[in-house]
Order: structure tokens, then C-alpha cells, then sequence
């Protein structure tokens, strides 16, 4: 009894490996590819010299900085 139940579990695994061999086939498959041309940006402002400043002492660090009005526009 323990032979065919061997037996059994050997074949049961050998049809499931020839299985999924046949069934990993790769067909090949056909793409397509849209390009998009990219927006143009205009930067209409140019930013400040000294935005940003940082001053090191004893204290510690200071960071300053302004703020910038950034406008994005559609064509």
C-alpha cells in the first residue's frame, strides 16, 4: 500500500510540472506606443538674487527666506 501511494503522489507531481511547462509558453505580443510631446514652460519672472540666507554663530543656525510667487500656465 505505501508503494502505490508513492506511486501515485510521483505522478500526480510529474503531470503537474509537465503542466505548467506547457503552460508557460510566452507569446509574443504586440505593443503601442503613443509620444506625447512635452508642454512648453515660459518663465515669465526671474527669482530674487538673495532669496535664501543662513547665518551661523554660537546660537545656532538662521535660515531666512522669501517667499515666491510661482505662476504655471496652460497652453
Amino acid at each position: 500500500m505505501k508503494n502505490t501511494k508513492m506511486k501515485n503522489i510521483i505522478g500526480f507531481f510529474m503531470i503537474t510540472v509537465a503542466l505548467m511547462i506547457m503552460g508557460c509558453k510566452e507569446t509574443p505580443a504586440e505593443k503601442e506606443v503613443i509620444i506625447v510631446p512635452a508642454k512648453t514652460v515660459v518663465v515669465e519672472k526671474d527669482a530674487p538674487a538673495k532669496s535664501t540666507s543662513i547665518s551661523l554663530d554660537k546660537k545656532g543656525v538662521e535660515l531666512k527666506s522669501e517667499e515666491l510667487d510661482v505662476k504655471i500656465k496652460n497652453d
